[in-house]
């Protein structure tokens, strides 16, 4: 399909706000901070079936389409709300900088207290680097395994020769 056989919708403004008034009566408004807290979740953000289809509903209140490259953002940083106020057009990035700089990030490691292998991820057993937090216990017995093969110390050896060589140059 091309965008010249089917051009993408634009949601025209009776459209929005039929979404809104949908929105608007789905909703618990919470009164401390004016979010319209949707009711009917089905995950995290506001979602409805339009056409047999998953949409969301904050991207429909703003009249975005698929594929568009914008993103619904929430000024309240409430996902479930669903109030027109608290919602902003932004792209992707904008997005990300917005999570940012509220400090939702998270780093998904940051969260963990053990490794796979079931080592805690604390005191002298972690090693903290610029990529992430590692097990020193885990990390020692793969060095271990490493080392055991003797393929594997030629290898090493191979390159720490080539290493040398390329400083002397």
């Amino acid at each position: 399909m091309t965008d010249a056989i089917h051009p993408p919708t634009v949601p025209s403004e009776a459209d929005r706000e039929r979404w809104v008034a949908h929105a608007e009566q789905h909703s618990t408004p919470e009164p401390n901070t004016g979010c319209w807290l949707w009711t009917l979740c089905m995950g995290e953000y506001a979602q409805v079936f339009v056409k047999r289809k998953t949409k969301s509903l904050t991207r429909l209140m703003l009249g975005l389409r698929v594929g568009d490259g914008l993103c619904a953002c929430h000024r309240c940083d409430n996902q479930a709300c669903v109030n027109p106020a608290h919602l902003f057009v932004g792209t992707l990035a904008d997005n990300n900088r917005d999570m940012m700089r509220k400090g939702r990030h998270v780093p998904p490691n940051r969260l963990k207290t053990c490794c796979v292998r079931g080592h805690e991820l604390s005191g002298d057993n972690l090693i903290v680097t610029k990529s992430g937090r590692r097990c020193r216990a885990c990390r020692r017995a793969s060095k271990l395994k490493y080392a055991a093969k003797p393929e594997a110390r030629e290898k090493k050896m191979q390159w720490q020769r080539e290493k040398r060589r390329a400083e002397r140059r």
